[in-house]
């Protein structure tokens, strides 16, 4: 489990329901008092902590449909700051070589983010599967990732690798990391 994905709604349903299960379980203990059979007692509890469930719901309800729209428009209004007032020049104003311009940036900075992608499965594949396999089959390997990695088809003249000493769980592992890795 990821701790650093609890938020606050998690917290307030975990304390919502600590407390229901104690105001069941004081209701269901102030009945068993009055002297009433556990399969009595029992079913109240489990009343009790639909009630608890239902009033949740209501509270909730009220707060997100009324109460709070209410507040936020009671609030002073804020001053934004001058960067998000400023108007952004729409497309059609903007000069044809400053949208080439950064056509040509983004396909680059694509490009760059591939090629480094590429370069960092090199690596995994050059440790996990290198040692188990010769330099010129290793060549070959470093080839056809590229060529996945470019979503590229493989040359028709394709010589396929075949590891002495690796499994085929092992080889489908390895292909699984790649297709997980390139999306």
């Amino acid at each position: 489990m990821d701790y650093r994905k609890i938020n606050s709604h998690i917290i307030l349903l975990a304390i919502v329901i600590v407390v229901g299960l104690l105001v069941a379980m004081v209701a269901r203990l102030m009945v068993l008092g009055q002297g009433v059979d556990a399969g009595t007692a029992n079913l109240t509890f489990v009343i009790v902590l639909g009630v608890c469930a239902v009033v949740y719901l209501i509270i909730m309800s009220v707060f997100s449909h009324t109460i709070i729209p209410w507040v936020i428009r009671k609030l002073p209004e804020t001053k934004r700051p001058a960067v998000e007032t400023e108007a952004v020049p729409s497309i059609d104003n903007m000069p044809v070589m400053n949208v080439e311009q950064i056509k040509q940036d983004a396909d680059r900075q694509f490009a760059e983010r591939r090629k480094e992608k590429i370069e960092l499965f090199l690596r995994y594949a050059h440790r996990t599967i290198g040692p188990y396999v010769t330099s010129d089959e290793l060549v070959r390997l470093d080839r056809c990732v590229e060529y996945y990695g470019r979503e590229e088809a493989c040359p028709a003249d394709f010589v396929p690798i075949r590891p002495e000493k690796l499994k085929n769980a092992d080889l489908f592992h390895f292909g699984w990391n790649m297709a997980h890795y390139f999306g």
